[in-house]
């Protein structure tokens, strides 16, 4: 397999210092504290952000409100399906539009259906319902193992995808029957996508089992063990866009950087890697000696830094490697990771995260224009 390189791109890290000495400033940056004991979060809309502790407790927190929440109880019970109750939470997103919240909590399984010597692991239920916790239904079972779990929706917020989904219903007689090995009519195959509005299963054909990381901002993901690159899929259509054979694919993923291209690494250099133009041969760019992306906002814009630890925020020329109208926000200095999660407001108005040095979830307004 070739692949096309584009010569050096300019340092990056020399422009930025080149910026900051003529004139770049920043305003004050507040972090308001949001929420605390949060496990996992995920932004609804501009207004609203959707929190959860360990033990599967939900509350709605407004942005202009911090500190004050609400309950919310999505309408689903684990008893309809045969399960004894629903235990520790450990997933939590939503979807583009808003519409749809997914979670995975852990189900028990009543001791009196098991024999004497059966000691199946509770599996993960797969609840999707609507952002006012209405329509909840579980659409698949799955377990804590590997690179999982994982699950989102597609840009058009009609199919969820994600991994592992057991092959089996969703119900406490079909997962015995799986785990047992004795299900009817053979087993179901393989899938790493539902269709919401049919409940459809499909995309056996995607290799996503060691793990993946979705673009925030297209259908692609990029699959592969502890982030070394297996293969680039594109989840609206269930095809491969590069990789995904036998072939080894040389990369390192460092990250998502825009709706179609990565930034990766290849034996300790940083490359910008574009798909789309080519299928399969895609546009590799020697790039910066250091860059971190934390967060993507609607506009374009990018919250990243060069040293992992200041904060810079403005636009990124990938192919020359340069950045306009560039701001440094001190007061998020140290604050964000790398990996950590970072959210932006779907209006473009500000970014949610997790700060334990701050106490909880917070969120931070975006620097004016």
């Amino acid at each position: 397999m070739s692949v096309e390189r584009h010569g050096v791109a300019a340092p990056l890290t020399c422009f930025l210092v080149a910026v900051l000495l003529t004139g770049s400033s920043s305003g004050y940056a507040e972090i308001r504290l949001l929420a605390q004991d949060v496990a996992h979060f995920t932004v609804l809309s501009g207004a609203e952000v959707l929190v959860a502790d360990m033990e599967g407790n939900f509350r709605l927190v407004e942005i202009e409100r911090p500190l004050e929440s609400t309950a919310w109880q999505p309408e689903w019970n684990p008893a309809d399906q045969g399960w004894e109750r629903a235990a520790t939470l450990v997933w939590l997103s939503s979807s583009p539009d808003g519409e749809w919240v997914c979670f995975a909590r852990f189900v028990a399984i009543p001791e009196h259906v098991l024999g004497p010597d059966e000691y199946p692991a509770w599996p993960l239920a797969v609840v999707v319902c609507r952002s006012d916790g209405t329509d909840a239904r579980i659409v698949a079972l799955s377990q804590e193992v590997g690179g999982g779990p994982g699950f989102d929706f597609t840009t058009d917020s009609r199919y969820l995808y994600g991994q592992p989904f057991l092959r089996c219903g969703v119900t406490l007689d079909d997962y015995l029957s799986w785990w047992r090995g004795l299900a009817t009519g053979g087993s179901p195959g393989a899938y790493t996508r539902i269709d919401l509005e049919t409940g459809e299963r499909d995309g056996g054909n995607v290799d996503i089992s060691d793990g993946y990381l979705s673009c925030p901002w297209s259908d692609l993901v990029a699959a592969g063990g502890y982030w070394d690159l297996w293969g680039i899929y594109d989840m609206s259509t269930c095809t491969p866009v590069y990789g995904g054979g036998d072939e080894s694919v040389p990369f390192r993923v460092l990250g998502w950087v825009s709706e179609d291209a990565l930034l990766v690494s290849d034996d300790g250099s940083r490359l910008y890697m574009r798909f789309g133009e080519d299928p399969g041969e895609p546009v590799v760019t020697r790039s910066l000696d250091r860059i971190d992306i934390y967060c993507r906002m609607p506009s374009g814009t990018y919250l990243f830094t060069t040293d992992g630890i200041s904060v810079q925020y403005g636009n990124i020329d990938w192919r020359s490697g340069v950045s306009t109208e560039l701001c440094r926000i001190p007061e998020l200095d140290g604050t964000l990771t790398e990996w950590g999660k970072i959210l932006a407001v779907p209006d473009g108005s500000g970014i949610v995260y997790d700060a334990p040095l701050h106490g909880g979830l917070c969120h931070t307004p975006a620097p004016e224009d």
